[in-house]
């Protein structure tokens, strides 16, 4: 996720600057579109992703705080970046 953001992000709020010329702005367009492309994820696979990123917990801390099997959250978060990616190169 921290991948995508740092590839993603600088184009994405350049862009919304130079149409919305108010930087504020710019950073809520920014926050918006990278939610609205992690909406797009299913919600098991958002709540782990979410849980990695934000959280800042390993997968096994996931897995023991979920109850999944490990190679369940891992895949999750696999399937979760491999959508996002696609979303923002579409």
């Amino acid at each position: 996720m921290a991948m995508l953001f740092d590839r993603y992000s600088k184009i994405v709020y350049s862009v919304a600057l130079r149409v919305l010329r108010d930087a504020a702005s710019a950073e809520d367009i920014l926050q918006e579109i990278f939610m609205q492309v992690i909406a797009q994820l299913p919600a098991e696979q958002r709540k782990t992703l979410e849980m990695a990123f934000f959280d800042g917990l390993t997968h096994s801390e996931i897995a023991e705080m979920t109850g999944d099997p490990l190679g369940t959250v891992k895949t999750r978060i696999r399937s979760a970046l491999l959508t996002l990616r696609k979303g923002f190169q579409a």
